[in-house]
Order: C-alpha cells, then sequence, then structure tokens
C-alpha cells in the first residue's frame, strides 16, 4: 500500500514539476531535472558496453560504485542528482521494505505539503475552473487548518486573512 501511495505521488509531484511548473515554489527544480535526465542518458548510453541489453536500469545503478561523493566525480557545477538518488536508493534498500516505503511516502507528503503551502494563491484558482489539482486541495486543506503562508494576520484584530494575490 504505501509503495502505491509513493509511486503515486512521486509521478504526480514529477507531472507538476514537467507540466505544470507555476503550481511549484519558484526554484531550480526543472534545472535538476534537466540535468539529470542528461546524466541519466549519458550514463546508460556509456553503460551500453558492459550491458547491451540494458534490461534493468535499476540493477544497473545500484551496482554504481558510490564510495566517492558525486560533486567528486561531476564537478559542483552539475545539477544533476542521478548519483545522489544512487546513494540514496541504496541506504534505503537496508532499511527493509515496510519502513522504505514508509519513509518514502513520508517524505513524497511533506514535498506535496510544502509545495502547497508555498505556491501562490493566484496560481489555485486557474486549476479551480477545470477541476483542481490535488496541490491545489492540500493548499485548500492547509489554509482551512490555519497552516502554511497563505495567511496574512492583521495586528489590530487579530484575525487572519487569506491572502491570494494578483488578483
Amino acid at each position: 500500500m504505501m509503495r502505491l501511495i509513493s509511486e503515486t505521488l512521486s509521478e504526480y509531484m514529477l507531472y507538476l514539476l514537467i507540466k505544470q511548473p507555476d503550481m511549484l515554489p519558484p526554484g531550480i527544480g526543472l534545472v535538476l531535472y534537466r540535468d539529470t535526465c542528461a546524466e541519466a542518458k549519458l550514463f546508460f548510453e556509456s553503460a551500453a558496453a558492459w550491458d547491451p541489453d540494458h534490461c534493468d536500469a535499476r540493477r544497473m545503478l545500484l551496482g554504481v560504485n558510490t564510495t566517492m561523493e558525486p560533486s567528486a566525480v561531476n564537478g559542483t557545477r552539475c545539477r544533476s542528482v542521478l548519483f545522489n538518488g544512487v546513494i540514496l536508493g541504496k541506504a534505503l534498500r537496508d532499511l527493509g521494505d515496510d519502513l522504505m516505503w514508509q519513509m518514502v511516502a513520508k517524505v513524497w507528503e511533506e514535498m506535496l505539503t510544502y509545495a502547497a503551502g508555498k505556491c501562490r494563491g493566484s496560481t489555485h484558482l486557474p486549476q479551480l475552473s477545470r477541476g483542481g489539482e490535488l496541490i491545489t486541495m492540500v493548499w485548500f486543506l492547509m489554509a482551512h487548518m490555519g497552516v502554511g503562508d497563505m495567511y496574512e494576520i492583521n495586528k489590530r484584530d487579530g484575525v487572519p486573512k487569506l491572502i491570494v494575490r494578483g488578483q
């Protein structure tokens, strides 16, 4: 069950990154994604010499020597997180399936909650006319519960007011 939740949230966050980047807080997420895709392409092309079938990408990545820091291999200018992910994947496998998937699901939950709280309210409004996004529902739930960055409290009357900038 936790594996399904983790995979679903992972795919949803990737969907937001690629198709709805305005729904995520500004940052270097798209740059990280592009650099990581480029590095993965290079890795699998170069790996063709020792595994021409490419039958198991996971096995190939987990076979990478991770004793050196990724920045020592790629330099500090590379924004790829591919080999950091390999290191993390190896550490997670040591936890066992149940704990690993619980932890992964919790991280994706926190990432979705963080992104929802940092997303501008004005970004959610057009989504509502199209049925909304999960991140918008999380944003509304957080607003209803009074958590996140979407409130401004007037010092005179102490009443929180929901902020929707850009409208």
